[in-house]
């Protein structure tokens, strides 16, 4: 679960990295890839804190 998620933000840095390259004149500098790509990972922290929890509470129920 958690090197799926380490996958699915490197992914996110490297398409917002290269969206950037494409439409900017310059290079984009790292500020620039974090701040078109934190939206998104913010959303995918949350989304993992949830499936976190609900993981544990069903290994719970099945007396893990």
């Amino acid at each position: 679960l958690t090197l799926a998620q380490i996958h699915a933000l490197r992914r996110l840095q490297t398409e917002s990295l290269q969206g950037l390259r494409s439409r900017l004149v310059r290079k984009p500098r790292l500020i620039d890839v974090l701040r078109g790509a934190g939206g998104i990972a913010a959303m995918l922290f949350a989304l993992a804190v949830r499936n976190a929890q609900e993981t544990t509470e069903a290994m719970r129920s099945r007396g893990f």
